[in-house]
């Protein structure tokens, strides 16, 4: 890709950005990205076929490379290493991207399942992991691993997307940290 098509792909980012945050996805729409990024609407749609597509883009974008290699990567040498990693990783994830709290409170009010995931993470991101740790027998063989999985992301989303006061607190989080990994290997082993 071009240095000007580079330029102008994050130059649509950047506005969609701006306007997803402060209208959310249904409030927005792919005129006013194009209008707010200078560019034709048939431009626009040249780089992101569609609204979700571009919505999922910006995700990618908040959440980083970065981010996206650390969750790729995660330790598969003991279930308790895995569930601490994920943990660790979720809540500097959320901690850290305030934006990206943002588009999750929008998207729990919207669509989300036209909108989940990004555009680089699968929405099952650690299944294959789960199923071998199931496997191995650290997972009990009755426990449905989508569900499990949908636990441990929605416990460690949830103090960042509901803003309770005692998160403010360094100590009461790294509780909730304990507490969450205890609650996952109890459920994961009944």
């Amino acid at each position: 890709m071009s240095t000007k098509s580079l330029e102008t792909q994050r130059k649509i980012l950047s506005s969609a950005r701006q306007i997803f945050l402060q209208k959310g996805f249904s409030g927005t729409s792919m005129s006013q990205i194009a209008k707010e990024a200078n560019v034709a609407k048939a431009l626009l749609f040249h780089y992101f076929k569609t609204k979700e597509e571009l919505w999922k883009n910006v995700k990618d974008e908040i959440v980083g490379q970065n981010v996206i290699e650390n969750m790729s990567c995660v330790p598969t040498d003991s279930f308790e290493h895995f569930i601490e990693y994920i943990i660790n990783a979720r809540f500097d994830l959320y901690g850290s991207n305030s934006d990206l709290v943002l588009m999750m409170n929008w998207q729990r009010l919207e669509v989300p399942d036209e909108i989940s995931g990004t555009i680089s993470l699968p929405i099952n991101l650690w299944q294959k992991e789960l199923e071998q740790f199931q496997v191995k027998g650290d997972i009990n063989q009755a426990v449905d691993i989508i569900l499990l999985q949908d636990l441990i992301f929605s416990l460690t989303s949830l103090p960042f997307l509901e803003k309770w006061e005692w998160t403010k607190s360094k100590e009461k989080l790294e509780e909730y940290k304990g507490l969450l990994k205890k609650t996952i290997w109890v459920i994961a082993n009944q």
